[in-house]
């Protein structure tokens, strides 16, 4: 599931790279006029809380993303190991 989330946010990253310039600008007018009427810089307002913004969502899918292929390889070798073992003393008595 998480890898589908990061899926969808590398999209959305990239629709959000590609689309013109002008009007990525004519639809942050919204905010930043506002903002720089309360003395917030168009800088701090869309450099560095909209990255965060960004990209926290695609990080945060990521990582979780990983986290869980993980948690899923490790049971996964658990359970081989555990019957690798089981099949090994399985022959073991059989032969004794």
């Amino acid at each position: 599931m998480w890898w589908l989330i990061g899926g969808l946010a590398a999209a959305w990253l990239l629709w959000m790279t590609l689309r013109p310039n002008p009007e990525v600008a004519a639809n942050l007018e919204v905010l930043t006029e506002p903002a720089a009427a309360q003395g917030i810089s168009r800088f701090w307002l869309i450099d560095i809380a909209g990255n965060i913004v960004v990209f926290a969502p695609f990080g945060a899918a990521v990582t979780l993303a990983i986290q869980e292929s993980a948690q899923g390889t490790a049971s996964a070798q658990g359970t081989a190991s555990a019957q690798g073992t089981a099949s090994a003393q399985g022959t073991a008595s059989a032969q004794g």
